[in-house]
């Protein structure tokens, strides 16, 4: 560098008129990397960009030696470590607490054949907010299933009468509550708790890497093999589950991982987490059964008309509220999905922060060897060219990766059809203590739970957010003092999250008036009926067809 040649790993040299290769000529020289080949949704299943025939292929050169080094444990299988899961997330996740590995935490690894999944994150990001957005996606399918058991043993208990209830002013009766008050809480204890209570019984099969528990951190020396074969690490993952903050693509380990991630797995094996999400899902589910537990089944029948219209209207105000509430996040995380988008399209593998300036050239080093190996730029280039690439590469691809990977919508229909599932069916059941044996009643109050559970609430929250992400601020030429353009900017992202909350609350509540208190019960299951028909369709064309996000 210092005199302003270089030499390549096959002893070719390259001028310093070289390292100012445009980004048209680098992308001439270059073998089209797979997003520059097709779209991101055109990817096909398995494809991989450096697979082991490739890296075989480099062997007896100085690039295959280096890539050798990086991406295999030959010589050193004792180096590949996985910890259980049931390990990583007990005690709240309390590994995540701090950076500093010891022979403690060495000993929660063990030696595995493969791992499961590479968990990717920054130490800057709080270890209760990993917490969350792990358990969420660990555990949520046997939360689901454990407290839709208890809601059919409640339900079954409720239907003959074998639970306690209370006296309702409201209807002048005594209604069930215990569906209510438990089915939330025990789904929420199961995801919070689950592999505390598994790793006390039967330790978890399902492996991940952590890098505090499975790199021996006893010593410099021992740190520094470890943190050489992160490559090997990420090679011999299953999957990547990215913690993704606003920080995650700001620093240059990270970067080096989804990198390295992308360059050896199809991209159907990386799962991105956004930290923030995990801990609406948890605030939302809390504020449902609290609504829930306060609000829902009160003035539907017309006993006393000024304590009816004021429940209602309580109740009303609750749902105006929540609303309200879901409109203001999925508006902030619109905004922060179009920031991401920006951020991405003026990356530069320069500007990342590394917390150990010592490390940068390592990780450069490695990040262009990849580059070269993945034929992604020429093999000839020299590293600034390679580091060139991989900015451009970064660019252009990984806002669309972003995109499909962490969707349109924030939450997948499934959850929150099971979220609707569990409060409108623990309602229902509740009802039914309460109810004469009568058939169209019955048949009416399950009809009411499956329209709303599976198709109203889940649907309403998309249109929700649908409303919200649309007409994101540009540019404000009208205005040109930064201090008119901040306050107009604000006063548009509040008049369109109060717009959307309007429109979704009085759906809420025209579908709670129409069905509870205008049709008499024949009528209300004849218009469930074409509402339950109809709302299948609704969800193909909303989150599959327009959004992608089934």
């Amino acid at each position: 560098d210092i005199s302003g040649t270089n030499v390549n790993s096959q002893g070719a040299h390259t001028t310093q008129e070289d390292e100012t290769l445009g980004e048209e000529q680098l992308a001439e020289h270059a073998t089209p990397s797979p997003w520059q080949r097709s779209t991101v949704s055109a990817i096909p299943n398995g494809f991989r960009i450096l697979g082991s025939r490739e890296i075989k292929a480099l062997s007896g050169s100085s690039l295959g030696k280096k890539i050798s080094h990086m991406l295999e444990f030959k010589g050193c299988d004792e180096l590949k470590r996985g910890s259980p899961l049931s390990v990583v997330l007990r005690r709240g996740a309390s590994v995540f607490a701090t950076s500093s590995g010891s022979e403690a935490t060495y000993a929660l690894s063990q030696q595995v054949e493969r791992i499961g999944a590479f968990v990717s994150h920054n130490w800057v990001t709080s270890a209760w907010l990993k917490f969350m957005a792990l358990t969420l996606h660990f555990n949520f399918g046997a939360a689901f299933v454990l407290s839709v058991l208890l809601l059919l043993l409640l339900g079954t208990a409720s239907a003959f009468g074998a639970l306690p209830k209370i006296y309702d002013a409201v209807h002048k009766e005594d209604v069930g509550f215990l569906c209510q008050v438990l089915c939330i809480p025990c789904f929420l204890f199961t995801l919070l708790f689950l592999r505390d209570v598994e790793h006390v019984f039967l330790p978890s099969r399902e492996t991940l890497f952590l890098d505090v528990l499975c790199i021996d951190q006893t010593s410099a020396d021992t740190k520094r093999k470890g943190i050489d074969k992160l490559g090997a690490f990420v090679r011999h993952s299953d999957t990547m589950i990215i913690l993704h903050t606003d920080i995650y693509l700001r620093k240059l380990w990270t970067v080096y991982e989804i990198a390295t991630f992308l360059a050896l797995h199809p991209l159907e094996n990386l799962v991105v987490l956004p930290v923030f999400r995990a801990r609406v899902f948890y605030c939302m589910t809390v504020a449902c059964w609290m609504g829930f537990n306060f609000h829902a089944g009160w003035g539907s029948v017309s006993i006393d008309t000024t304590l009816c219209g004021e429940v209602r209207f309580k109740r009303w105000a609750y749902t105006g509220a929540f609303v309200l509430a879901m409109a203001c996040y999925f508006r902030i995380w619109a905004l922060a999905k179009k920031q991401m988008n920006h951020s991405l399209t003026a990356f530069s593998v320069m500007n990342c922060i590394c917390a150990c300036e010592t490390d940068r050239t390592a990780v450069e080093d490695a990040i262009a060897d990849i580059m070269q190996a993945a034929q992604m730029v020429k093999r000839s280039s020299s590293k600034k060219q390679a580091l060139k690439g991989f900015d451009s590469l970064v660019s252009r691809g990984l806002p669309e990766v972003f995109d499909r990977v962490i969707g349109k919508l924030t939450f997948a229909y499934e959850q929150l059809a099971i979220l609707g599932i569990l409060l409108y069916g623990a309602d229902a059941a509740d009802k039914l203590a309460t109810k004469s044996p009568n058939k169209l009643l019955v048949l009416s109050i399950v009809m009411k739970c499956t329209w709303r559970g599976l198709f109203q609430f889940p649907l309403s929250l998309a249109f929700l957010e649908i409303c919200v992400s649309c007409a994101l601020p540009e540019k404000w030429v009208l205005f040109q003092s930064r201090w008119s353009r901040l306050w107009s900017t604000r006063l548009w992202n509040g008049c369109v999250v109060f717009l959307a909350a309007l429109l979704i609350t009085g759906f809420f509540v025209w579908d709670d008036h129409l069905l509870d208190d205008c049709l008499t019960v024949p009528n209300a299951i004849v218009v469930l009926g074409l509402l339950n028909l109809t709302g299948p369709l609704t969800l193909h064309y909303v989150f599959l067809a327009c959004l992608g996000k089934v």
